[in-house]
């Protein structure tokens, strides 16, 4: 996953009225100023789930495992993946 594409789920969150907290290497690398590594994934910490799960359907994305209410995790025919 690369950096262009986490601002664009990220900016789509937003306009959905969606606050979203980044975690993860991501979540990292946003406090280091850099990416320091390849990132497969995307880790976000979301209240609004239903939200996030049509949203990222409208994106190509499929449902990978639902372990609600804690984790779910969806993943694109490209391999990326949103924790």
């Amino acid at each position: 996953m690369t950096g262009d594409q986490v601002i664009s789920i990220l900016d789509a969150l937003t306009a959905s009225g969606v606050t979203a907290w980044v975690d993860g290497g991501w979540g990292v690398d946003a406090l280091v100023g850099e990416q320091t590594r390849p990132h497969s994934d995307l880790d976000l910490v979301v209240e609004a789930v239903g939200v996030i799960r049509q949203l990222l359907a409208d994106e190509g994305f499929q449902l990978l495992r639902d372990w609600l209410p804690t984790a779910i995790a969806f993943e694109h025919p490209d391999g990326r993946q949103v924790d």
